[in-house]
């Protein structure tokens, strides 16, 4: 999937594109084997909450954390299959 990142800061671009390729490969901290999402951690919580479209307030602080780059990420898998899915 060829998405742009949208953070500056190192950390951040790294867990965006960690995100984006665990739920690429279908990695066990991110889905189970029958294809259903894991959430038995903090990062793969943030990242389904994206994808699901939860719309928590995020502050100023929160928006340079871990949490929220996994749920940019989410936000931007669902985005992606959404235009992928589409029937003409």
């Amino acid at each position: 999937m060829a998405v742009r990142n949208p953070f500056k800061i190192d950390m951040l671009r790294r867990q965006f594109d960690a995100c984006l390729h665990c739920h690429e490969i279908k990695h066990r901290d991110l889905v189970r084997p029958d294809g259903t999402p894991h959430r038995g951690n903090t990062i793969a919580t943030w990242f389904w909450r994206g994808y699901e479209g939860v719309k928590p307030n995020w502050d100023a602080g929160s928006r340079q954390s871990a949490a929220y780059a996994a749920f940019r990420a989410g936000q931007v898998v669902k985005k992606q299959e959404g235009k992928t899915n589409v029937q003409s």
